[in-house]
């Protein structure tokens, strides 16, 4: 995912795709896709919730991460819905 958002934000656009998805955006979805499921997955497959003694998760605690995940690009979003300064993302 990191060499993902490198490789976006070079200038010469010299990237050869090697899954043959027609964009970085969707290249960036299918990797952030990828380790949400990685993550989500782990409490689940025993030796690796023993690696990282995870516990499974109830549907409010998945609230909360939902929540803390998108709380920065909610605010976000509504500075720049209001205008008030520029924004350079």
């Amino acid at each position: 995912l990191a060499q993902l958002i490198s490789i976006r934000a070079r200038e010469d656009g010299v990237y050869i795709n090697p899954i043959g998805l027609a964009d970085m955006f969707s290249m960036l979805l299918v990797g952030g896709a990828t380790v949400i499921l990685i993550q989500a997955l782990i409490p689940f497959v025993p030796g690796l919730a023993d690696a990282f003694r995870a516990s499974h998760l109830d549907p409010g605690e998945w609230l909360l991460v939902a929540f803390v995940a998108l709380a920065p690009a909610l605010l976000a979003e509504f500075i720049r819905w209001r205008g008030r300064m520029v924004w350079v993302a």
